[in-house]
């Protein structure tokens, strides 16, 4: 087996680039560019995130009466598909209704085991309060 070496080769030579970069020709369209600054962000921006974060309570709700209401600074977010009409999120009152239909359902639940139960319980006092007929003995 050989082994032969390749004469070697000479490395292409440097050349440059001539065309503009998209860089150098953004500058040409608009030679001072606005920039985003590190700054925080103004007291309108504040303002407005704090007002979202404000929930206003009626004073049946400090309370803790019935009838009370939660009032939002903002408006309730769009929950439907606009030109179809879909609902897309389900709203607070589904689930509070979907809520009560399952508190309804677990009652509703117990209570028809504890009516079986007593029903059970008394079947069994019946039976033990039935009176032997004479002449025969109990079973042992």
């Amino acid at each position: 087996m050989e082994i032969s070496l390749r004469p070697a080769q000479v490395a292409p030579s440097f050349v440059a680039d001539a065309r503009p970069t998209a860089d150098t020709a953004a500058l040409v369209r608009d030679p001072q560019p606005d920039l985003p600054l590190p700054l925080p962000p103004g007291q309108g921006q504040h303002a407005a995130t704090l007002r979202a974060s404000l929930v206003v309570t009626t004073p049946e709700e400090a309370r803790g009466t019935e009838g009370a209401r939660r009032h939002s600074a903002i408006d309730p977010m769009q929950r439907t598909l606009k030109p179809y009409g879909v609902t897309m999120l389900p709203d607070e009152a589904a689930r509070r209704a979907a809520a009560e239909q399952a508190q309804a359902v677990s009652r509703a639940a117990s209570d028809a085991a504890a009516t079986e139960a007593r029903a059970e319980d008394e079947s069994r006092r019946a039976d033990d309060a039935k009176p032997m007929p004479t002449g025969q003995r109990p079973i042992s």
